[in-house]
């Protein structure tokens, strides 16, 4: 079994390709390792504003693949955002606006991230296994 997570569009582009390395969550987890990266179906729209259209240009290059395992990464650590100030102060790494912070808000640090052959599959919510 494989751990997965899924993660809207285009944030999860951003990640793949290397621009943002911290996803932004309100919860978190003790497991650390190897992750396969799900595409939800469904589309962020304020992620697209937040990135700005520079990047955005970057992605659609790269491909907006949605409703499948599209990448396999490590998850290497959790950073709690304890204030909104030290939310700001790691903005290269996670993109998201300042007004995003909430006082649970927990980043999901991410390397080795690589592209895999799209697998079609559903999506959940939280940290999911795949496979047998």
């Amino acid at each position: 079994m494989a751990k997965v997570l899924s993660v809207k569009q285009p944030w999860l582009s951003a990640i793949e390709v290397g621009m943002k390395i911290v996803d932004v969550r309100t919860w978190k987890t003790d497991y650390r390792g190897p992750v396969l990266l799900h595409a939800s179906k469904e589309y962020d729209y304020t992620g697209e504003k937040a990135l700005g259209e520079e990047r955005m240009a970057v992605l659609r290059k790269h491909g907006i693949r949605r409703g499948g395992i599209v990448a396999r990464a490590t998850l290497e650590a959790m950073i709690p955002y304890l204030t909104k100030d030290m939310f700001g102060r790691q903005h290269s790494a996670h993109l998201n606006p300042a007004e995003w912070w909430q006082k649970d808000t927990v980043g999901w640090v991410f390397s080795n991230v690589e592209p895999v052959q799209f697998i079609a599959v559903n999506g959940q919510l939280g940290l999911w296994d795949y496979g047998t």
